[in-house]
């Protein structure tokens, strides 16, 4: 994903990773939160696709994630704003 520069009007700062480390050599991606729609992506072996955001002022964001790989899926929640214990530096892999 491409870097780009912004500031956070609340100085919480999150960046959420997915990195497909499966011997597969693609993984589908769906991502989405109640506001945004980040559409489908293929993720191949090793490529981090990440997210960079900021936290609201109702501490209420939730981005979740479906992922696909061969014939197996998964549907979870990626991050809440609930779980910064998880985030490392505002990092969250």
């Amino acid at each position: 994903m491409a870097s780009t520069t912004f500031s956070c009007k609340i100085p919480i700062e999150y960046e959420v990773h997915v990195v497909n480390k499966l011997p597969s050599p693609r993984l589908e991606l769906h991502y989405a939160s109640g506001d945004d729609e980040l559409g489908c992506h293929n993720i191949i072996q090793n490529y981090d696709f990440n997210l960079r955001f900021c936290e609201d002022y109702t501490g209420t964001i939730l981005f979740f994630c479906h992922l696909w790989c061969t014939n197996k899926e998964i549907a979870f929640d990626v991050f809440k704003s609930r779980w910064p214990e998880r985030c490392l530096c505002g990092k969250c892999y």
